[in-house]
């Protein structure tokens, strides 16, 4: 993953730059398990391995903490939720909704339709 390394040091030397918030991204997909953008691979990321969920964890908080307003938040925020549902993990699933709906502060955005709808269909 070529990625990392080189979106590491973006992220460190141009804090709060619009480079930075690009390589928090990147670094998330790949993190996800996206080979390009757009495309997810089965063998990357936490498609792979549920090992990476603690790492796509950090790196959201750090983004989120970086960039509070970024419109990239909330569907980060449902792909971790998936990356959750895929694994089964349906305490974390609901968690991850949750944040949608609470950061959503009720203005019935997309995603909080979809985290809505999402949490019907959570196991328990």
């Amino acid at each position: 993953m070529l990625k990392q390394p080189i979106t590491g040091k973006v992220i460190k030397d141009c804090p709060s730059s619009v480079a930075a918030r690009i390589a928090y991204e990147d670094k998330m997909r790949t993190l996800l398990g996206w080979k390009d953008q757009g495309q997810y691979g089965e063998s990357h990321g936490v498609k792979a391995s549920a090992s990476y969920l603690p790492q796509l964890e950090s790196t959201f908080r750090e983004y989120e903490q970086a960039y509070p307003n970024a419109s990239a938040a909330q569907g980060f925020r449902y792909l971790i939720a998936q990356a959750y549902w895929g694994k089964k993990d349906w305490t974390k699933t609901r968690e991850w909704l949750n944040e949608i709906l609470s950061k959503d502060a009720g203005a019935n955005s997309f995603y909080n339709d979809l985290a809505e709808r999402r949490l019907k269909k959570v196991e328990y």
